[in-house]
């Protein structure tokens, strides 16, 4: 990586318009090393920061406030908490779609040609949801039981 990037070419390698780049540094999210002829320069440094922010930003679990509480030399303690709640709520997400994916994978292998209304392991998973477990119930419960 070159030492010193200007703001085009920067924004090219994270594949973001150079008007991002000025708005996360207006966010004070980033500033640039130098400016030559009215160009903004990224260091190796900065470029770094740029590149962590979109890579944490791409995720979808921070919004830039959480990325200024990250990057924010004044709120050492603020961004952990921060991090640790995006944790929990990803967590959260994985079971969730950990759960989802147990459902159609069995709905899918099921033999029955019309799972919704026939499936018996369906069936005590929804009755399971409405709260009516009972005596003629399937043994198998559905993940959100567990």
């Amino acid at each position: 990586m070159k030492s010193s990037l200007p703001i085009g070419a920067i924004a090219r390698l994270l594949e973001v318009p150079t008007s991002t780049v000025r708005y996360w540094e207006e966010r004070g999210l980033v500033a640039a090393s130098s400016r030559r002829g009215g160009v903004r320069y990224y260091d190796a440094d900065a470029q770094h920061r740029l590149a962590a922010v979109k890579l944490l930003q791409q995720s979808g679990m921070l919004t830039l406030d959480d990325l200024d509480a990250l990057l924010s030399p004044s709120s050492p303690g603020t961004w952990r908490d921060t991090i640790d709640a995006r944790i929990a709520e990803v967590d959260a997400q994985y079971e969730r779609l950990r759960k989802a994916r147990e459902y159609l994978a069995h709905i899918r292998g099921c033999t029955r040609q019309d799972p919704i209304a026939h499936c018996s392991v369906l069936r005590q998973w929804t009755d399971t949801l409405l709260g009516r477990e009972g005596a003629d119930a399937a043994q198998e419960k559905p993940p959100s039981a567990e």
